[in-house]
């Protein structure tokens, strides 16, 4: 599709959708193809195949991690406490991923142990995440899957009261949102917004024996008998490393909204109407499509939330860039969406902070105008 500048200033088309924090986002006028060994094109979306176990391994631990974002490090710290032994694969050369960049924890229907003791629920005064899920409802369009959302719902307030628990990691609560302490008393900026607490998390994994290994890209996963069994990966200088995980693979690479191939097949509403990738310029997608070569199922077929929208000057007179940092200013000016609507052109409802109980959301904090649809 095309959409300039000028044509969006007229409202003549559609608003930008895209993902910052909460997922997917990005489009392009053509979507790339790569080239396998027989020259034949080769699109970025297909399944990464796995590979057969070697005749010997290079590393045996009880787990692999392939991501240290929010998800990576929680995975490997948790682990390791417990007695695994953990390596933890990162392809960027610090751990952290996006979950650096993120302002903080949004635990928005409540459930946490300084949530609970304050009444600080949603949609009602108690913890009901169910309740919770079904008043979603609407702005998704009817679209998540109940029983799954609302055991995310759960498992996200029991991290947050087992991350709270660690001394070290600077998190405030207040209460819906919990903040990186140094952000909270306005001694860290919101760029690197969970700063602390992502380097105190790689500590606490650390001082439990497990091992991260920087600059190490997962490639593929190794399956023997249908299993996963573990993964094959790259260090910095291209040498192959077999890592078994004799109790598993845990993968938290990220998602893929740098990725157009994926994002044209599995969530076309948004690559036609997103004109920004992100949230950061390594989600690539690579774990998505190693589940995928691995017989992985997936739910969510062309469904999607953005926070703020996510407009770029990609086409017309922009400096055609597919990624801008997240707090790029002229970006800022352009990510408040105005206008979106559904399949029946029925303007699609806002979710935002203000939906929340009024006592609870603290110094004006609101979670944003966040726009949610399955297909706009």
């Amino acid at each position: 599709m095309e959409l300039d500048r000028r044509s969006f200033l007229k409202g003549a088309a559609i608003t930008g959708g895209a993902a910052a924090l909460f997922g997917v986002a990005g489009c392009g006028p053509v979507a790339t193809e790569a080239v396998d060994s027989n020259g034949e094109a080769r699109s970025e979306a297909d399944p990464i195949l796995p590979l057969d176990p070697p005749a010997s391994w290079d590393r045996e631990v009880d787990l692999v991690v392939v991501g240290t974002g929010g998800g990576g490090l929680a995975a490997t710290t948790l682990a390791a406490e417990s007695g695994s032994s953990v390596i933890a694969v990162e392809k960027e050369g610090t751990v952290g991923g996006a979950t650096r960049h993120a302002l903080g924890y949004v635990i928005f229907a409540g459930g946490s142990k300084l949530q609970n003791e304050l009444g600080a629920a949603w949609p009602g005064p108690e913890f009901d995440p169910v309740a919770s899920v079904n008043e979603l409802g609407p702005y998704y369009q009817y679209s998540l899957n109940v029983p799954m959302y609302a055991n995310v719902l759960v498992a996200g307030a029991e991290c947050i009261d087992w991350m709270m628990e660690h001394k070290d990691v600077p998190l405030v609560g207040v209460p819906r949102v919990y903040f990186d302490k140094e952000v909270a008393e306005g001694r860290q900026n919101a760029v690197l917004g969970m700063n602390g607490t992502v380097n105190a998390m790689e500590a606490a994994a650390l001082a439990a024996g497990a091992e991260i290994m920087l600059n190490t890209k997962c490639e593929t996963l190794v399956v023997e008998d249908g299993v996963v069994v573990g993964i094959m990966a790259k260090d910095a200088d291209g040498n192959e490393i077999y890592a078994k995980g004799a109790k598993g693979v845990v993968l938290c690479g990220g998602g893929f909204g740098m990725n157009r191939d994926l994002l044209k097949r599995y969530i076309p509403s948004c690559y036609e109407q997103a004109l920004q990738g992100g949230p950061m310029p390594f989600h690539t997608g690579d774990t998505f499509r190693m589940g995928l070569g691995a017989g992985a199922d997936y739910a969510g077929l062309n469904s999607f939330s953005c926070w703020e929208g996510g407009l770029d000057e990609y086409y017309g007179d922009g400096d055609g860039s597919y990624w801008h940092y997240f707090w790029n200013g002229p970006r800022q000016l352009l990510t408040n969406p105005w206008l979106m609507l559904d399949k029946q052109c029925n303007r699609a409802p806002y979710f935002g902070g203000y939906d929340f109980q009024e006592e609870y959301i603290n110094q004006g904090f609101s979670n944003g105008e966040v726009t949610n649809a399955s297909a706009w």
